[in-house]
């Protein structure tokens, strides 16, 4: 740059960095604001005072699986009995 460029450009240099200091500004400023929010709005940890109690599993025979496998085994006859026509099956 010549000096005449120099001198030319020097006013929105300085414009430019104080720009971008503001917007770093309001950037800091609302991450600020959404940890400050985060952490006054967060859950209380869980605790004994909240009267939640671990309950034993509940011991499945299997019957209902088995169940559940044979509709899903029929729709899957089902969807490939409409897909091909009954020459090909």
């Amino acid at each position: 740059m010549t000096q005449a460029e120099d001198d030319l450009f020097a006013p929105s240099r300085a414009q430019m960095w104080r720009m971008l200091g503001v917007f770093g500004l309001i950037a800091a400023f609302v991450l600020a604001l959404a940890v400050w929010f985060s952490v006054r709005l967060a859950a209380p940890p869980v605790g004994k005072d909240t009267h939640i109690t671990e309950h034993p599993r509940c011991q499945d025979r299997g019957g209902r699986r088995v169940a559940q496998a044979r509709r899903a085994a029929a729709w899957r006859v089902a969807a490939i009995q409409l897909t091909y026509p009954p020459e090909v099956l």
